[in-house]
């Protein structure tokens, strides 16, 4: 049985922002509230510290870091085992 042919760009492109848009955005928003609501039971504003704050900067490097990425580099799935690092001397990298 020979393998269904590859998907065209645009389809990937078009399933990829749909599931961003429709699925991981509002699926953070459980997360969101769940944070918000933690820090209401806790009264955040008379026990937080460093400790709070280093840990909020961890989640938006989390999220941060990748989205820089995704805005500095061409994403192409086609050429996801090929690295913008680790091109070998003979042939150009990947990405810009």
């Amino acid at each position: 049985m020979a393998a269904a042919p590859p998907a065209p760009p645009a389809q990937v492109e078009d399933a990829t922002l749909r599931s961003l848009m429709h699925g991981l955005l509002p699926a953070w928003t459980v997360p969101a509230a769940a944070d918000w609501i933690m820090h209401r039971r806790t009264r955040i504003q008379d026990n937080a510290g460093t400790r709070e704050s280093l840990i909020h900067l961890l989640m938006m490097a989390e999220v941060g870091v990748p989205a820089g990425l995704v805005l500095l580099r061409e994403v192409d799935p086609r050429s996801s085992r090929r690295s913008c690092w680790g091109s070998s001397p003979t042939r150009p990298p990947p990405c810009g």
